[in-house]
């Protein structure tokens, strides 16, 4: 059960991504899922069967942890990402939203001498028209503080964190979730027609103009330390569109799925979203409740 703990998000973000892996199977061989199950079943008979439901089990839990662990950065990475943009408008993002939050509360509260957040040092430039990357850094070693003050102290942290994690997963999972139904949806309904190859050149068209706007928007070109994930991910599931396209699948329920895989999003996006401010608001004002929140020049003012 510590080994559960320990992974708890991880395996739950793994276990939404279930649903689009076996979409993406069944679109890319069919009868595979099938066929896979018996080789599989005929695998594990050859193990004793006294260890052969923990044998199972192990092999479950790696497999689904695998999936987590890949899924996870991949996820806060397009939840994060600055190219993401429909007609010039971006949708919130993880530095967006902090950006706007220290900015929010760069305010002075009467009657306490205190600042928030702590005091200069920990005030860089938060307001909405500069770089977000100086809000992560101030909001990473506020962060960091925090979950070294031990277990009790950081406990209601690491449960925002990981709720975050999870709707992360959420929105991920459902993104390709729909996005491969659609796809499946227009190839079953039209095989090998030009109006089925719409929706993929559309997906590879977004993902060659986000990873365009990825490299320019950097002095530097193209930089080890910010992949295009989401532009990979995007350019991958173009592909697999293109794919089926030239082999259609059978004729499946994939709208209703999409339509059910588009709603759930659009929850877990909200609940990301609210949670993300929960969760910056959380670690500001524990920040400010742990070093005391003195300002410098309210200091000062005493001395004089």
């Amino acid at each position: 059960m510590d080994v559960f703990k320990f992974a708890f998000e991880t395996l739950i973000v793994g276990l939404l991504a279930l649903p689009w892996l076996l979409i993406l199977i069944d679109l890319i061989a069919p009868g595979s899922l099938t066929n896979g199950h018996e080789n599989g079943s005929a695998l594990l008979s050859s193990v004793p069967e006294s260890i052969r439901q923990p044998v199972g089990s192990v092999l479950l839990f790696a497999v689904i942890y695998l999936v987590g662990s890949a899924v996870s950065p991949l996820a806060r990475d397009t939840l994060d990402d600055d190219d993401l943009a429909i007609f010039g408008k971006k949708p919130p993002t993880e530095s967006g939203i902090r950006q706007e939050i220290y900015c929010e509360h760069r305010t002075w509260l009467p009657g306490t001498g205190q600042w928030l957040p702590q005091d200069r040092s920990y005030r860089a430039p938060l307001c909405s028209d500069q770089d977000p990357a100086a809000s992560t850094e101030v909001f990473r070693a506020q962060e960091a503080a925090i979950l070294l003050e031990g277990d009790l102290q950081s406990q209601r942290t690491r449960q925002l964190h990981e709720q975050i994690v999870v709707l992360q997963g959420a929105v991920f999972s459902c993104l390709l979730c729909s996005l491969l139904c659609v796809l499946g949806w227009g190839a079953a309904k039209w095989p090998r027609s030009i109006r089925s190859g719409i929706a993929p050149v559309l997906i590879l068209g977004f993902s060659a103009y986000s990873f365009y706007q990825h490299i320019t928007r950097s002095p530097q070109g193209f930089r080890f330390d910010d992949p295009p994930l989401m532009e990979f991910v995007l350019g991958l599931t173009g592909l697999v569109g293109a794919w089926i396209v030239l082999h259609p699948p059978k004729a499946r329920r994939f709208g209703t799925w999409a339509l059910v895989a588009v709603l759930l999003g659009l929850i877990a996006f909200g609940g990301w979203w609210w949670s993300q401010i929960t969760y910056d608001e959380h670690v500001i004002h524990s920040f400010a409740a742990l070093t005391g929140g003195k300002h410098p020049d309210a200091q000062n003012e005493k001395t004089r």
